[in-house]
């Protein structure tokens, strides 16, 4: 699918949201995390002859005015003109700086959890709101990559001259992905900074083994108390009882506040039970057994923004 170009505002409004936007919560049965939902990697050219490259297109095609006095079918041809003896058409990779991206990413998770720090005060569950501990974008394979523009870059002049956008493609799986661009224009506003690649993506959000650890504690054993309720009570309001008595005295001495214990039990009653008091579809059978299974991860969207 080819890209879509737009206007300034568009790359203003995208840049001051991925700054000041507020985090979002990243939610599994067990625990939520929080994330900025726009993620910034840089990038950059595989091959640095690209340089030159760039300067001799940006040399024919802009005038002293930064505007061309170049046509359509010229400006096609020399952005898709290849420089390589055995090439029809040019394209050239970019690559994802590793140690720069890693060092943005590690800001947004730091970022994310000091605006969400009050969250914990509010939770539903125990142990609900620890901290994201890390965030591992997946650069997936795909066409679907938005080309935002500035004003006097290359791309907006192929845009004023009704010329259609290159195709772009994402090439890997992850952080070793590489970026085909195909057109000058694109290329060389990318090398300069004067676009951005933003496409829709996936990440696995990680808490720390600690948490996970902490959680999964907890769980466990909510397993045993409601294994000896359902042994022991039938009717559903005798095991509503016995396990809220049974809760209680847990939870008191993780919350001392009394009326968040309680909204804490009656949080667990309906997130991992059903009207009947038996175990709801929450609960994973294995080997003829019922467990609440706490993963330390999860997946979840993002909006990947590919500069320089």
């Amino acid at each position: 699918m080819k890209s879509n170009i737009t206007a300034l505002t568009l790359l203003i409004s995208f840049a001051a949201g991925s700054a000041q936007a507020e985090p979002v919560m990243v939610k599994t049965n067990y625990w939520q995390a929080p994330i900025e939902y726009n993620q910034i990697l840089k990038i950059e050219p595989v091959d640095q002859s690209l340089v030159e490259v760039c300067k001799e297109y940006t040399d024919l095609v802009v005038g002293s005015d930064g505007e061309t006095r170049l046509d359509q079918e010229f400006v096609q041809m020399l952005r898709t003109q290849s420089d390589g003896v055995f090439a029809t058409e040019f394209s050239t990779l970019f690559r994802v700086r590793l140690a720069q991206s890693e060092a943005l990413i590690r800001e947004s998770i730091a970022r994310a959890n000091r605006a969400t720090e009050m969250q914990s005060k509010r939770a539903p569950l125990p142990y609900y709101t620890p901290q994201t501990a890390d965030i591992i974008p997946e650069v997936t394979n795909t066409d679907e990559v938005q080309v935002l523009s500035s004003r006097g870059s290359l791309t907006e002049i192929s845009e004023n001259l009704k010329l259609e956008p290159m195709p772009i493609s994402i090439i890997g799986g992850d952080l070793n992905a590489k970026i085909k661009v195909r057109g000058k224009d694109t290329a060389c506003d990318l090398l300069s900074g004067k676009i951005t690649l933003n496409y829709t993506s996936m990440a696995t959000i990680k808490i720390s083994l600690d948490d996970q650890l902490t959680i999964d504690s907890f769980y466990t054993n909510l397993e045993i108390m409601t294994n000896d309720v359902l042994r022991k009570k039938k009717s559903p309001l005798a095991r509503a009882a016995y396990l809220g008595f049974k809760l209680g005295v847990s939870l008191i001495e993780i919350e001392k506040n009394l009326d968040r214990a309680a909204i804490w039990a009656l949080n667990i009653v309906d997130s991992f039970f059903d009207s009947n008091m038996n175990r709801n579809s929450r609960w994973s059978h294995f080997n003829g057994t019922d467990h609440l299974s706490v993963d330390g991860s999860t997946r979840a969207p993002i909006q990947l923004q590919l500069e320089k």
